[in-house]
């Protein structure tokens, strides 16, 4: 715990280890004003949430300040000032290492010997992403048991997995992910019959997902929202692959979605100290969840009801980050299933009145806004500043 309050992280420089640095520290509890010169960094962490002051009135804000920059001279200048407004406070100034950001951060009040310091995991990103992504093969062969039971409605706790062929049983070694469908050469061992490579490519898929969701999340200083955007990706993946082979998104899946996604992103706002971010992010369901219906209803054909259903999970999941990844999230799902219908009637001869699954372009297009919304909507918020 913090010895006093309001703590306060003056950033100087709202760059990437910046940004990632005021993330933890908000998420800490700490108060974070951002000094940055640069108009258009100055405009995105306002759009962030964070206080935009002079270097002046930083440094007389807050009981505790701690300076992270990569400009040591207005580093040095922020610890002057804030010497001078209250001479028993120090500032604790550091600058920013030169290759990539700190794994861990202390931020401390005016006791010299180290009490009442608060550290953030010493686990790095990259470490804990890359942990993340092999618990994601398994959970790949889990996503495929669901895959297989739920369009064909049978129960999920039906025991042990069996070859779509021939129904044999498979064997304890084969359900190792990816290793196992290898060492049988992608057959089964009873009959011989071979074994789609959806399950290997899936599980693979899987583990991708959520190596690179734990690395943006965890850089980005929102550790605690990790298990939700990992079941999102679960979600999402199956429901793809059932979409692409049965065009439909079951009910079993996308009811219980939002439920589970509200209640681990609640956990993450309560972690962080920021409950704006599930406030905005229930405004979010709200609002793509009304939008994908007004579509449904002026072109049923056009977009079918699982499409509705799902897309108050994505909205919310996209919200909770920020606005800017909402618009990134949708309009990207609707230009991959853009080009995948202009891609179809060019290569497979198909016209314009077939139908085909928007449901994996929807998903797809959501878990790029995660990934990379929030940056694709500051660098046009900077290209329209600039232009």
């Amino acid at each position: 715990m913090l010895a006093r309050r309001p703590t306060l992280l003056v950033v100087i420089g709202f760059g990437w280890c910046g940004r990632g640095l005021a993330a933890r520290a908000r998420g800490m509890g700490a108060r974070v004003v951002v000094c940055e010169v640069d108009p258009r960094r100055a405009l995105e962490a306002v759009m962030e949430g964070y206080q935009v002051l002079p270097v002046a009135e930083a440094a007389r804000v807050g009981e505790v300040s701690v300076t992270v920059t990569g400009n040591r001279t207005q580093a040095l200048a922020v610890e002057r000032l804030a010497t001078a407004a209250d001479p028993s406070r120090r500032a604790c100034t550091r600058s920013r290492p030169r290759r990539g950001p700190p794994d861990r951060l202390m931020l401390t009040n005016r006791s010299p010997d180290g009490r009442g310091q608060v550290g953030f995991p010493a686990m790095t990103p990259l470490a804990a992403a890359s942990l993340a992504g092999l618990l994601g093969l398994a959970a790949g062969s889990v996503a495929n048991v669901v895959i297989d039971l739920v369009p064909r409605r049978e129960p999920l706790a039906r025991p042990g997995s069996r070859c779509p062929s021939c129904g044999a049983r498979v064997a304890w070694r084969d359900h190792v992910p990816v290793v196992g469908w290898l060492l049988r050469r992608g057959r089964c061992r009873a009959c011989r019959a071979p074994i789609s490579p959806r399950y290997p490519l899936v599980e693979l898929a899987m583990g991708l997902l959520w190596f690179l969701l734990t690395l943006r999340l965890v850089a980005a200083g929102l550790g605690w929202a990790v298990p939700a955007y990992l079941a999102l990706a679960f979600v999402c993946l199956v429901l793809a692959v059932i979409d692409a082979s049965t065009r439909l998104l079951p009910n079993r899946i996308t009811y219980p979605a939002f439920p589970v996604l509200l209640g681990l992103l609640l956990v993450a706002s309560l972690g962080l100290g920021d409950l704006g971010r599930l406030a905005r992010g229930l405004l979010a369901a709200a609002a793509v969840g009304a939008f994908f219906l007004l579509l449904a209803l002026i072109s049923p054909r056009g977009m079918g009801l699982g499409d509705v259903k799902l897309a108050p999970t994505l909205g919310l999941a996209l919200g909770w980050l920020s606005w800017g990844t909402v618009a990134v999230g949708v309009f990207a799902g609707f230009l991959l299933g853009g080009l995948a219908g202009v891609a179809a009637i060019l290569v497979l001869g198909l016209t314009r009145k077939s139908l085909l699954p928007f449901g994996p372009w929807l998903v797809a297009g959501a878990l790029l806004g995660v990934l990379a919304g929030g940056d694709v909507a500051a660098w046009y918020a900077r290209a329209l500043i600039g232009s």
